[in-house]
């Protein structure tokens, strides 16, 4: 795709990535770096419902600014350049220090917060999963890549898209499904991911839990190494709950007694944990 850079200040374009919908690029202008995120012609309406709900978000702490866009020659727009994705960052931590569930929780703590601005806006993200969240050197996350998003009336979503890996079994199964809750499901997917640093399921137990409601006593949520708190997993696993009513809101997930226990206690869960594995041996 052939690409006109307007500006007469634009000194610096790198190619970032590229999807079916888009390309994304890091500019530096006026000596200012963004990403600039031009969309092909066909996915003109993707452009214009991304800036309407990033625009209709604007303000929050932990959703990308919106800094100009294009929907003339160039269908394009620009946004506040972030460096990583939670996805790379997870790969170079090492989460088995006694540490990281603390800084994770942070993290998990803020994606929930703007999925709350999100849910309280009526806006879907229909995409969450750790690529499409960033977040900096003090920490700080921020959800990105609304194209797919959409602002709801009811609870289903007219959008069918979003990564299979992170979709929940009521959405794969193409019947009506509340598309909150099946937030919630992608949002229990990046819960695991970050605490485990691999995905619960598979393509195939997805689609097994999706053909069938029997077929979830098939496919069982394993807990991976190194253990996490007891709060942290009881939430992982209510968000993986099968059934969409037994699964939380975004409210009930920030009342959670998750965020209140401390340091010593996430310690003394693990501790326990490990002291039961010595003696069983």
């Amino acid at each position: 795709m052939e690409n006109t850079f307007c500006s007469v200040d634009l000194i610096s374009v790198d190619l970032i990535s590229e999807t079916d919908f888009s390309s994304v690029f890091k500019i530096k202008e006026n000596d200012i770096f963004k990403a600039r995120k031009i969309y092909f012609a066909k996915y003109k309406k993707y452009l214009k419902d991304e800036i309407e709900i990033l625009v209709k978000l604007k303000g929050h702490k932990n959703i990308v600014k919106i800094l100009d866009f294009s929907l003339a020659n160039e269908l394009s727009i620009d946004l506040e350049w972030l460096e990583e994705d939670l996805l790379k960052w997870v790969y170079k931590q090492d989460i088995s220090d006694l540490k990281y569930e603390l800084k994770l929780k942070k993290i998990l703590r803020q994606i929930c917060e703007a999925i709350q601005f999100l849910h309280l806006n009526k806006v879907i993200h229909n995409d969450l999963k750790p690529e499409n969240i960033m977040i900096d050197k003090r920490g700080k996350i921020k959800l990105i890549d609304f194209g797919l998003s959409e602002i709801v009336t009811g609870i289903c979503a007219t959008k069918d898209c979003g990564s299979i890996l992170y979709s929940s079994p009521q959405k794969l199964s193409k019947l009506p499904f509340n598309c909150f809750s099946a937030e919630i499901w992608a949002l229990g997917i990046c819960f695991y991911c970050l605490s485990f640093k691999k995905l619960p399921f598979n393509e195939e137990d997805l689609l097994l839990l999706s053909s069938n409601s029997k077929n979830s006593k098939y496919v069982k949520l394993e807990f991976g190494e190194p253990k996490r708190s007891n709060q942290l997993e009881l939430l992982i696993l209510n968000l993986l709950s099968f059934d969409p009513d037994k699964r939380f809101n975004i409210n009930e997930i920030l009342d959670n007694s998750l965020w209140k226990i401390t340091k010593s206690k996430i310690f003394e869960n693990i501790l326990i944990f490990d002291i039961k594995n010595i003696k069983k041996h």
